[in-house]
């Protein structure tokens, strides 16, 4: 047989090279695997060695788009805080006590302690904007709802196509939701609601990358790339794995997430597989992540921030940065409930340890002076009014008679061992939005170290 004609040679060139391509990039409204009866009752995903959940985890899943929405599973289900979870590249999923399974908001529970990942900046929550929204329960909310997207997730902004409302609409389809046949597809946007939320902030440039331009939402973020001309979706769900196994974890989000109750508690060989279990109640992070932690597919390795660990937490090689192909967002799905479609899950997970401990005894022989290494963290990353705020002191050297006073009336939790030295720990039950400052004292009457925390008005968008 002679060698391959020239022609051929090349057209096996091309469909190699586009078939590439199409691996890296997912458009949005790309159509659906036909998925066989042998996947559906075990539906494993090589790519990362995890299985969906079964049972209503899995029956949420399949009906709100699968992995087009979701991402793959990066986590086996497991306890946290008390609530039954499952991670996925995108999003996190939590099977509530009624039953009920819903996407939780990383960002605002501090999950996700900061906006800065890997380079990128994404949007903080407006607090205008999430003050004008509708609240639930009010008369017609849906319809109220559904006009609030609308106006604030826009198509066009600043020039840019960049598509954000069709992108939500597009997160349900009626193939997902009724994969049977059927159905109303008036309940999609509603479906949407369920897996996003309301906006929570205007569009804005990466200062970065000017050419994505986010839009933040109370449980995820969508990126538009122009020079993918795409709606891409945040690998929030990616980065909590992060925080909690340490594996992966760009370095200013693990600045930012020091001192964080979720920070590297997965601790294989500890108790529940929980590095601190004071800090993280009714948690078992045994058998979450049996896989070695390094990596959650086979391509990705941890690597520098400036090597090319992208917004998304997926590291790419150095041909994929100069030609950048996001992955798309993806459609959602569970069985459709029957009935007008529901206001939005509100979130269960807590991330303020609400259990208080005795604290130990004060411990001698240390003069009431500050030693200078004292520093205040608080969890959770963004505070608002409404929610418990845990402010925890951390010293080398343990202090007689520490107390920590500020804006409002803070109580005392417990005074336990770190990894830095000694924790005093106080929790405080915001009631007013805006900045409060916060002293930690030594001797009762030293001002040590002081903190300002800026607090947000209550996000009106859930119950």
């Amino acid at each position: 047989m002679g060698a391959p004609r020239p022609w051929l040679t090349w057209t096996l060139r091309l469909v190699a090279g586009f078939t590439l391509l199409w691996s890296l990039v997912e458009p949005l409204g790309a159509r659906a695997r036909v998925v066989s009866a042998a996947e559906e009752d075990s539906p494993y995903f090589a790519e990362t060695g995890f299985s969906v959940a079964p049972g209503a985890l899995y029956d949420y899943f399949r009906h709100r788009g699968g992995v087009r929405t979701f991402g793959p599973p990066i986590s086996n289900r497991f306890s946290l805080l008390g609530q039954d979870v499952q991670i996925f590249r995108r999003h996190v999923l939590g099977l509530n006590l009624d039953g009920s399974v819903a996407t939780i908001s990383l960002l605002d529970t501090g999950a996700v302690p900061s906006t800065s990942i890997g380079g990128r900046t994404l949007p903080d929550a407006d607090d205008d904007l999430v003050y004008g929204a509708p609240p639930p329960g009010t008369a017609d909310y849906a319809t109220l709802a559904q006009a609030f997207i609308r106006a604030n997730a826009p198509e066009q902004w600043e020039g840019e196509r960049v598509g954000f409302h069709s992108a939500f609409l597009q997160t349900v389809k009626l193939r997902d939701a009724f994969p049977t046949g059927g159905g109303d597809a008036g309940l999609l946007p509603g479906f949407a609601q369920e897996i996003w939320g309301l906006p929570v902030s205007q569009p804005m440039r990466d200062p970065q990358v000017p050419d994505v331009i986010y839009l933040r939402w109370e449980r995820g973020v969508m990126a538009y790339d122009r020079r993918a001309n795409q709606v891409q979706v945040a690998q929030l769900g990616e980065m909590f794995k992060a925080v909690l196994t340490g594996e992966n974890l760009p370095t200013d989000l693990a600045a930012a997430a020091e001192g964080s109750p979720f920070y590297r508690q997965f601790a294989p060989n500890a108790l529940n597989g929980v590095a601190r279990p004071a800090e993280l109640p009714r948690t078992v992070l045994a058998g979450a992540f049996p896989q070695p932690a390094v990596s959650t597919t086979s391509t990705q390795a941890a690597v520098p921030v400036n090597a090319g660990l992208d917004t998304y937490g997926v590291t790419r090689s150095a041909a994929q940065v100069a030609a950048p192909a996001g992955q798309a967002l993806a459609p959602v799905a569970q069985a459709a409930p029957s009935g007008v479609a529901a206001a939005t899950p509100t979130p269960t997970l807590n991330p303020v340890p609400p259990a208080a401990t005795p604290a130990a005894a004060a411990s001698p022989a240390e003069p009431d002076i500050c030693v200078g290494d004292e520093r205040i963290t608080y969890a959770p990353a963004n505070p608002r009014v409404g929610t418990e705020l845990l402010i925890a002191v951390t010293s080398s050297r343990p202090h007689a008679y520490a107390r920590l006073a500020g804006t409002e009336r803070t109580t005392f939790l417990r005074e336990r061992p770190g990894q830095l030295g000694i924790v005093y720990e106080w929790t405080v039950n915001l009631s007013s939005h805006g900045d409060h400052e916060y002293t930690f004292y030594v001797d009762s009457t030293i001002p040590c170290k002081k903190k300002t925390i800026e607090v947000k008005r209550a996000l009106n968008t859930r119950r």
